[in-house]
């Protein structure tokens, strides 16, 4: 994606999340090439604490790697499990997992950011505790052709297999869900 940007159909893409699941050789070249082609940005973290502590170093080390960014969308935590292979959040349990969305949300919160966490109808369901997590934006990924999901989000993840002009391979696809605004004279 770095190098490509330029060839990228900007109409039918407003903004880009890019992933932080690891600082690699392409992320600081990702963000600042988005930045500068004009997409407002945000960050998305693949984590996998399995304590709090390690979900505060997870925040830290996303925090200082954007200091120099003008990051203007959420930082998006993802603490589900990997579903295709054994990983070391395996026997995380479910209280462990909300403990380090909080502490991770709470974080981002902290240093002027807007946190929000990434989860499926799964998820939501079984394994996050939706009453303590209701002060947080969510990003809902369902790849239905409508949302199954009685709970609030503001971006909804609908396919992995999106083609976009410039990129040379499928994409997730997401519509950014916000109130419109009513100008004040309207009387509502």
């Amino acid at each position: 994606m770095t190098k490509r940007l330029d060839a990228i159909n900007k109409p039918a893409i407003h903004s880009l999340i890019v992933n932080f699941s690891g600082i690699d050789e392409n992320f600081h070249e990702n963000v600042k090439n988005a930045i500068e082609a004009g997409f407002d940005v945000g960050v998305y973290v693949y984590s996998q604490a399995i304590n709090e502590e390690e979900a505060l170093e997870e925040a830290e080390l996303v925090l200082n790697e954007i200091k120099d960014y003008e990051i203007t969308l959420p930082i998006v935590y993802d603490p589900e499990s990997v579903g295709w292979d054994t990983a070391r959040t395996d026997d995380v349990q479910p209280s462990v997992f909300n403990n380090n969305t909080i502490v991770f949300c709470e974080k981002i919160r902290e240093a002027g950011y807007e946190p929000m966490i990434y989860a499926n109808h799964i998820w939501e369901a079984f394994i996050l505790d939706m009453g303590r997590l209701r002060d947080y934006k969510f990003w809902y990924a369902d790849y239905e052709d409508s949302p199954q999901l009685p709970y609030d989000f503001e971006f909804w993840q609908y396919t992995s297999t999106m083609k976009v002009n410039g990129i040379n391979k499928e994409c997730d696809a997401d519509i950014w869900i916000r109130p419109r605004e009513v100008p004040a004279s309207s009387g509502l």
